[in-house]
């Protein structure tokens, strides 16, 4: 079993940052909207914060009542991009089940929104005319290219269907010629799909949906879940059972969730920098 592991491509990542003088660095200006309480998501936002200040990074959280309206959030994000300070806005997901976040997410201003949340980003993205990708397609990218895994007519299942997370990893393996299948929580024969792909990409936020018993020997697995119980962090998939049984997998912690910060913070820069390279 490989365990697919990213210290080294966020590495490269951070070196390329490091590379541009601290006077550039210190006015690049990073805005995160919470929302709420939620333990994966402070954990999530604490490691961004830390990212952006060590890198030398300017970094702003607005953090709102678990009990904000999206009128409350959209306001926000409506200052947030009028201020020429601010390079780029991150809205902290999943929200509150009461709020649908692409109502809010689309009030993201194109050219701040490094998440590749607002219909403009995901459109150019979706029709293959995007110059960025969202964080999470782009780590599961970068996994691929350093551990050499060719997606190309693989059959590859996706756990989840978020804007975030599922719908721009099926993209991007559409994109590169596999063959992908979607589940939610509406999808029967969940035990069938799975024991039938090469790959699985996991974002389910849901612990141990897949038992390790569905799982084959010739698998890789990509486990973007997070789940924080008192001092331990494991995610959707991962655990010792099965990496005793598949291929190779990323683990939790310390696999897509870090790359995927790196990414972001990547896309301040260039946002900043290289304005013309990112505009869709």
């Amino acid at each position: 079993m490989q365990l697919l592991k990213t210290d080294a491509i966020c590495q490269k990542i951070y070196d390329n940052i490091m590379s541009y003088p601290i006077e550039q660095r210190q006015i690049v200006h990073l805005a995160a909207i919470l929302v709420g309480h939620e333990a994966a998501s402070l954990r999530f936002i604490e490691h961004k914060r830390k990212q952006a200040l060590k890198l030398g990074y300017q970094f702003s959280l607005v953090h709102l009542d678990i009990n904000s309206t999206k009128h409350d959030i959209i306001l926000t994000i409506t200052q947030l991009n009028k201020n020429q300070e601010i390079t780029g806005i991150i809205l902290q997901l999943p929200l509150p089940n009461r709020l649908h976040a692409w109502e809010i997410t689309k009030h993201i201003a194109p050219h701040k929104d490094i998440d590749c949340l607002n219909p403009v980003n995901m459109g150019a993205f979706f029709t293959g005319a995007g110059r960025i990708y969202p964080g999470t397609a782009k780590a599961i990218e970068l996994i691929c290219q350093h551990y050499d895994i060719d997606i190309k007519s693989k059959r590859v299942l996706i756990l989840g269907d978020s804007n975030l997370v599922g719908k721009p990893a099926a993209f991007w393996c559409l994109l590169n010629k596999a063959t992908i299948t979607v589940c939610n929580k509406y999808t029967s024969c969940l035990q069938n799909v799975t024991e039938e792909s090469d790959i699985i990409i996991s974002a389910t936020g849901k612990q141990n949906l897949i038992p390790h018993d569905w799982l084959r020997s010739h698998q890789v697995i990509f486990d973007i879940g997070i789940h924080i119980q008192k001092a331990s962090v494991s995610g959707d998939i991962d655990c010792p059972e099965v990496r005793e049984k598949v291929a190779a997998i990323t683990p939790v912690p310390g696999g897509v969730g870090p790359l995927t910060v790196a990414v972001l913070m990547q896309h301040l820069l260039l946002f900043k920098f290289e304005p013309d390279t990112v505009s869709p």
